[in-house]
């Protein structure tokens, strides 16, 4: 009796799926690179204008030269505007973007 025809060799497992263009300068990348630089410094922002509530007159006639502004910050200062960026954040994750925050 003939032998039965031999099977076809197995199919080639499928391509990956391309990869994201790692250039730098494509449109896409550079575009999400400046996103996320204009959302760090809004976040840098909201930094500064919780800081700057803590500016005060620089008493005068002292050794260190002041443009008429100190700000004595307290040591908790970063967990108490990190507690406040939380709740702005939880009300509205986009604040930051919205102005001066």
């Amino acid at each position: 009796p003939p032998s039965p025809p031999p099977s076809p060799p197995p199919s080639p497992p499928p391509s990956p799926p391309p990869s994201p263009p790692t250039n730098a300068h494509h449109p896409s990348t550079a575009q999400g690179h400046e996103e996320r630089r204009t959302f760090a410094r809004a976040i840098a922002r909201d930094l500064w204008n919780f800081l700057t509530s803590f500016s005060q007159k620089a008493p005068s006639g002292g050794a260190i030269q002041t443009n008429g502004e100190m700000m004595l910050i307290p040591t908790n200062v970063l967990d108490s505007w990190l507690k406040r960026f939380d709740s702005k954040y939880a009300r509205d994750p986009n604040f930051m973007m919205k102005g001066d925050g």
